[in-house]
């Protein structure tokens, strides 16, 4: 999987496994994404490949290292409600 523009994706804590905030992509190149991080800041970060997966290391790269996969879409629900339909009155006067 890659990433892709405008999507949100939940970044992984080793330490953590309850914190989960989410980054958005705003932009993508062949090599970099910049990134909108949950203290609404951009920051451009590599991307790195591991068994045809991409994932980004946003904060640093040690040992525990909080990691951005590429398979951890945030699943965006889209609610479609129906517009309410104007009631037309018709008077007609004779």
């Amino acid at each position: 999987m890659i990433f892709e523009k405008d999507a949100k994706y939940t970044v992984s804590f080793i330490g953590d496994a309850d914190l989960k905030p989410t980054i958005t992509i705003l932009k993508r190149t062949s090599k970099t994404v910049t990134i909108l991080n949950t203290g609404k800041q951009e920051q451009r970060c590599k991307i790195h490949t591991y068994n045809g997966e991409e994932y980004l290391l946003p904060y640093g790269s040690y040992s525990m290292a909080p990691s951005v996969q590429s398979k951890r879409v945030e699943k965006v629900k889209t609610e479609v409600t129906a517009k309410a339909q104007p009631k037309v009155k018709l008077w007609i006067t004779r």
